[in-house]
């Protein structure tokens, strides 16, 4: 309807059509069609109550980008909260045991880079 629109609009001027279009088809929950009548509706506060921001942009962020439908997968954002919560323990514990064995000044290697 977009494309007709603006067609009907700039008769005149094509330059201002759009030159692409780009649309999402349905979203999926845990490769299910999201539905009220399922149950599966997610809406976007209630996800970062259950799984924290972080974990729901992980969960998004793999529910594809291709032309196939987006699939939220509850499995992947737990297991992003169990990932983060690993590292930020790693972490914590690395610069708890060893703060005065790390680097605060010298050369930088590949790896800072």
């Amino acid at each position: 309807m977009a494309l007709y629109n603006h067609a009907a609009i700039w008769d005149d001027e094509p330059e201002l059509w759009p030159r692409g279009y780009y649309t999402n088809g349905h979203v999926l929950v845990d490769a299910e069609k999201m539905s009220k009548s399922k149950g599966n509706f997610l809406m976007m506060d209630e996800t970062v109550n259950e799984f924290t921001v972080d974990a729901t942009r992980f969960a998004c962020a793999d529910a594809g980008d291709s032309l196939d439908d987006a699939n939220f997968s509850r499995e992947t954002a737990v297991a992003a909260i169990m990932s983060l919560s690993n590292e930020e323990s790693w972490i914590r514990e690395t610069l708890a045991e060893g703060a005065d064995q790390l680097r605060s000044s010298g050369d930088l290697n590949f790896m800072d880079q």
